[in-house]
């Protein structure tokens, strides 16, 4: 028992290895920040380079009041701007809703995303309405996160419409602008 207790007393004082219990009890700290700052930032940048293609598209939109505008020719439009996002012409929804002035009702607050256990992406072509017509278009993006394990990652493909994903929703209202007429319309 005294050799026992004159071991332990030992392995007490001895210093040696504390840099190490040091580096494994903080490192995966460290690294959890940086994979979580990686994602917010790889979210951040595919959410901005979403809106902005929106918004380049939809202003070819309203400024072509005579043109209809078929669903695959706008997502490959706005798909074609916003090159960071992957899979994007499979994973992208645009929706277009007219908006009543009578009432100003604004259509529901969760927009359409791709489904990928049923229907793929709604066929149909969008009118871009008639002058001085309100309108809200959104668009919905699926995506997979880069480290789905990360705590970021994680807690963003809980939240998404298919299993390990998540949603970036862009929406823009305009109002069709009166008399003008454009060649042209969203590039293909």
């Amino acid at each position: 028992m005294t050799r026992l207790r004159h071991a332990l007393r030992r392995f007490g004082r001895d210093r040696h290895g504390g840099a190490t219990v040091e580096f494994v009890v903080v490192f995966p700290v460290f690294v959890a920040i940086f994979l979580s700052s990686f994602e917010a930032s790889m979210v951040l940048m595919r959410q901005l380079m979403l809106e902005r293609a929106l918004d380049l598209t939809m202003r070819e939109v309203r400024l072509s009041p005579e043109r209809t505008f078929p669903q695959a020719i706008l997502r490959r439009s706005i798909c074609e701007r916003a090159r960071i996002l992957p899979g994007c012409d499979a994973s992208l929804v645009v929706e277009i809703t007219a908006i009543d002035r009578t009432t100003y009702a604004m259509p529901a607050s969760n927009a359409a995303c791709v489904d990928r256990g049923g229907a793929a992406v709604p066929a149909g072509d969008i009118v871009s309405g008639v002058a001085d017509q309100p309108m809200l278009v959104r668009v919905c993006y699926a995506v997979a996160p880069f480290f789905p394990t990360s705590l970021l990652g994680a807690e963003l493909a809980k939240g998404g419409a298919n299993a390990g994903e998540f949603s970036l929703v862009a929406a823009s209202a305009f109002a069709q602008e009166p008399g003008t007429a454009s060649a042209g319309g969203p590039s293909s």
